[in-house]
């Protein structure tokens, strides 16, 4: 793995089949891939299909799933969150789950998958769902304490926020200045025309633009190579 490594946030949506997933996994790992951040994780036999690929594992129910590659990282530490109080829908409410990893080097990452409250986003924050964006703008309150409070070298935070922050006004909560977060956004669509697959990282560099890719439902994967700050 040396200095660089390769990381997904990939929503693969409910209902997609397994052995479409099984394939699209294949291909990450043969592009070198290491680090999965997957949404919507509900397929049945999807966390045993990746362990059967040498994948470790960090589930939190219903739909969250961090995964690495066991052969360049070690779990130190697996836990859930609640990122905001507030329920939405029918009584949901806003959650991740996060991995602290260690690579061969005795680097450390936290590795956290998140998916916020969907229909948010009108070009501008919806006032018609005063709970779901509330959800959202506490979750981003929650990633950026849940990093400030990290030991780890460097955080790779991503997910599926559901908001294409390039159009309208009002959500500068979920950018760097309020996070403390950079984030990356997908060189192209992820949902349709919309870019609202994302990462969020602090001692991490990008190499590259980063690639999209069929994600197997209505999303579309997120690529990038990250390089450890610092060096």
């Amino acid at each position: 793995m040396g200095d660089t490594f390769r990381a997904v946030t990939w929503n693969v949506q409910h209902g997609t089949p397994l052995d479409t997933i099984e394939r699209i996994l294949i291909d990450l790992l043969r592009d070198g891939v290491s680090v999965f951040l997957i949404q919507e994780a509900t397929a049945p036999g999807l966390c045993a299909m990746l362990r059967r690929h040498g994948l470790g594992v960090a589930f939190e129910a219903p739909e969250f799933v961090v995964a690495w590659r066991r052969d360049e990282w070690t779990a130190v530490a697996k836990r859930g969150h609640v990122l905001s109080p507030t329920p939405y829908g029918r009584n949901r409410r806003s959650r991740a789950v996060s991995a602290i990893l260690c690579d061969r080097q005795g680097r450390t990452l936290e590795a956290l998958c998140y998916h916020t409250p969907s229909q948010v986003q009108n070009v501008n924050p919806r006032t018609d769902r005063p709970n779901r964006v509330k959800a959202v703008r506490e979750s981003m309150a929650t990633l950026k304490t849940i990093a400030d409070k990290s030991h780890t070298r460097a955080v790779l935070f991503g997910g599926d926020d559901n908001v294409d922050e390039r159009h309208g006004r009002g959500w500068d909560f979920m950018l760097a200045a309020a996070t403390g977060l950079r984030q990356l956004v997908a060189p192209a669509g992820t949902h349709g025309t919309r870019k609202i697959d994302d990462f969020r990282v602090r001692g991490l560099v990008p190499v590259g633009a980063g690639s999209v890719r069929p994600g197997g439902g209505d999303h579309r994967a997120h690529v990038r190579r990250f390089r450890w700050a610092g060096r």
